[in-house]
């Protein structure tokens, strides 16, 4: 986190739960979904958030572009999409 803010236990708990109910819908039928966001507090948050939908993440690295972050998918029987993340570094 680049403001260096501490987060309570709570706090991470009700974001995540209340990301797993938007999200929970749109992934319903997914067993695996990617993960493209650096590792920063709401890269966490959307892993507990995968973790109580049972969904497995998969951590991609945001840096890389061309053939490594494409072949991901293949490598993770993941279906592609769908993709948790961002566009921008």
């Amino acid at each position: 986190n680049a403001q260096k803010k501490r987060y309570r236990y709570g706090e991470v708990l009700a974001g995540a739960k209340i990301l797993a109910r938007r999200l929970g819908p749109i992934l319903a039928d997914e067993r695996m979904v990617g993960v493209w966001l650096p590792p920063t507090v709401g890269g966490a948050i959307t892993n507990i958030t995968l973790a109580f939908l049972g969904k497995t993440s998969v951590n991609l690295n945001y840096t890389p572009v061309g053939q490594t972050f494409l072949s991901a998918p293949e490598q993770t029987e993941m279906s592609a999409p769908p993709v948790i993340g961002c566009c921008s570094a």
